[in-house]
C-alpha cells in the first residue's frame, strides 16, 4: 500500500477519515495555521449530512477530528520532522472535498498533491518516528527510530534479517530477488515468489498445489481456498454446508461456520438471527446475541 492510501486506511480505522491525498490542481494555498480547521469542517460537514457520525454529536467529531488532524499535520511540521507545502495542501482539501461530495466515498486515487504537503525532513541515520520523516526519494526507511537506507540486491541484509521492499535476506546475508519456479530455496517459503511455496522434497520454489494433489509432505502447499485434508492428505475445497470441518481445522467456505459440537459447517446467519460468536453471522457481528448489520463502507464512521 503506497504512503497516501496507508494514511488514508489508518484514519478510516481510527475514527473517521484521513489528512488526504490527491488533488486536481488549481485551489488556494491554504497556511498550515489554516488546514485543521478546513480538514475538520470537511470530514465534519460529511459526517452530518449523510448520517455518519455513529453517535457521536457534531460537536464531538470536531473534536476527535481536530486532535487527530494536529497529531498527523502540525505536531510533524512542528517539531521539524516534516515540511509543509501550502499549495499541495490547498490541492489536498479541494481533493478531499470533492470524495466526500456525496454520501458515497469516491474514488481513493488522485493526484500527488498529499504526498507533496508534507515532506521528511529527516536525512540518513537521522532520528524518526515514521518513515515519512525521512527525506523522500533516497530510499529511506525508520528503522528502530532512525532513518535506514534499505539494501538493494547483492548488498548485506540489514540486521542480517530486512532488505528493500521486494527483496529477502538470503543464507549468506545478502539481498536477493524472490525465487521461480524450479529454483533453489534452501531457506525455506520466503525465498519464493508469490504463489510459490518451497517443496522440501526437492528444495526447490514450485507452484502451490491445486485440488485433489497430494500434499502430505506440506500441509500448507495448497493454493488459495484450498486445505490439505487430514482424511486423505490431498488438497480440496473449503467444506461447504454439512462438510466435515473438522478435517479442515475448524474452517469452511465463505458463508459458513463450523459447529464445533457436531463438526459440520453451518450456513451463517442474517442480521437478527440469535448467535453467540460473530463467525456464526453473515456480517461477522454478533455485538448483544442477534447478528447485526455489517457496517456501511460508505459510512465509515463508529
Amino acid at each position: 500500500m503506497n504512503r497516501r492510501r496507508a494514511w488514508l486506511a489508518a484514519s478510516l480505522l481510527a475514527l473517521a477519515s484521513t489528512p488526504a491525498c490527491g488533488g486536481d490542481g488549481g485551489s488556494e494555498p491554504v497556511d498550515i495555521n489554516d488546514y485543521c480547521d478546513h480538514w475538520v469542517m470537511t470530514v465534519c460537514d460529511f459526517a452530518s449530512r449523510c448520517e455518519c457520525l455513529g453517535g457521536l454529536s457534531y460537536e464531538m467529531c470536531r473534536v476527535a477530528m481536530d486532535s487527530q488532524c494536529s497529531d498527523d499535520v502540525e505536531a510533524p511540521v512542528i517539531s521539524g520532522r516534516r515540511t509543509y507545502d501550502a499549495a499541495a495542501a490547498g490541492d489536498c482539501l479541494a481533493w478531499y472535498r470533492s470524495i466526500l461530495s456525496s454520501c458515497t466515498i469516491g474514488d481513493l486515487e488522485g493526484g500527488e498533491a498529499c504526498d507533496e504537503m508534507l515532506l521528511g525532513t529527516h536525512p540518513e541515520n537521522g532520528s524518526c518516528d515514521e518513515t515519512g520523516d525521512c527525506v523522500p526519494g533516497l530510499g529511506l526507511e525508520c528503522y528502530h527510530g532512525r532513518c535506514a537506507r534499505m539494501p538493494t540486491a547483492g548488498q548485506a541484509c540489514l540486521d542480517g534479517t530486512t532488505c528493500a521492499d521486494d527483496l529477502f535476506c538470503n543464507d549468506d546475508e545478502l539481498c536477493e530477488a524472490y525465487r521461480g519456479a524450479g529454483q533453489p530455496c534452501p531457506e525455506g517459503d520466503l525465498a519464493c515468489a508469490d504463489d510459490l511455496y518451497c517443496d522440501s522434497r526437492t528444495t526447490t520454489c514450485e507452484r502451490l498445489l491445486a485440488s485433489g494433489e497430494d500434499c502430505r509432505h506440506d500441509n500448507g502447499a495448497c493454493a488459495d481456498d484450498l486445505y490439505c485434508s487430514i482424511v486423505n492428505g490431498v488438497c480440496q475445497p473449503y467444506p461447504s454446508a454439512g462438510g466435515d470441518c473438522g478435517d479442515s481445522s475448524g474452517t469452511c467456505a465463505d458463508g459458513f461456520w463450523c459447529d464445533n459440537a457436531s463438526r459440520t459447517c453451518q450456513a451463517q446467519l442474517a442480521d437478527g438471527e440469535v448467535c453467540t460468536t460473530d463467525d456464526q453471522c453473515r456480517s461477522g457481528s454478533c455485538p448483544s446475541g442477534t447478528c447485526a448489520p455489517e457496517d456501511n463502507p460508505d459510512c465509515p464512521y463508529p
